[in-house]
């Protein structure tokens, strides 16, 4: 933060401005080396399972496979690699815990027009989404500020940061995994092409003690 104007053109009354940003909310976003490869794996793997797992009553342009992805021997390159990610995480934090493991682990296929809506995933501490296929304009994934009160007053923003922002776009791209806190609401855009957008979500938890000595549980 400038110390030189603190707004209006005046010169500054302080000999020091300082810009504190707390509680921050976290996007992990990583890019897969070999994803040409991962994907050529995962797409006819995620075909075959729509064909075998057909969905009554789903809508026509959404289809979503089992949330036992993780347990199959055709995924399991996907489920370390999705581990891997979390721990990268785990170490970011700094976090301290005896061992984490995918709780679910599902495909999602979607077609013009599929879009879903804000929510979030209970009962799990890390949540994310690898892109398979992504064409340009099939939909991003947009997260929502987590904080209730920061809508109570809204002046106008005349130019959008991260600090002002009420919502982040996150472009999907094949080959990329994002990685977020399970409790961070974040929804879907419509699929605006012609082809469709293939992902696996998943979602991480801790096992074992989790928690300081005197507020300590047991997952």
């Amino acid at each position: 933060m400038s110390s030189a104007d603190p707004g209006g053109g005046q010169a500054s009354p302080f000999s020091r401005a300082e810009l504190i940003q707390l509680f921050p909310t976290c996007i992990w976003v990583h890019e897969v080396k070999e994803a040409e490869a991962l994907n050529a794996r995962l797409l006819p793997a995620i075909a075959a399972l729509e064909r075998a797992q057909p969905l009554p009553g789903a809508p026509r342009n959404a289809w979503q496979s089992s949330d036992d992805l993780h347990q199959r021997a055709e995924f399991a390159d996907f489920a370390r690699l999705a581990i891997g990610a979390a721990h990268s995480v785990f170490s970011f934090l700094k976090c301290r815990f005896e061992e984490i493991y995918l709780t679910s682990c599902w495909a999602n296929v979607n077609r013009a027009g599929y879009a879903h809506h804000d929510h979030t995933h209970p009962n799990n501490y890390l949540s994310g989404v690898y892109y398979a296929k992504a064409p340009a304009r099939s939909g991003g994934i947009v997260f929502s500020d987590p904080r209730p009160q920061a809508s109570v007053l809204a002046p106008t923003i005349e130019q959008t940061t991260q600090i002002t922002a009420n919502v982040h776009r996150v472009e999907p791209q094949a080959g990329r995994m994002i990685l977020f806190h399970s409790w961070l609401a974040h929804s879907v855009e419509a699929n605006q092409s012609d082809e469709e957008r293939v992902s696996i979500a998943f979602n991480v938890m801790l096992h074992g003690a989790v928690g300081a000595d005197k507020a300590r549980a047991r997952m």
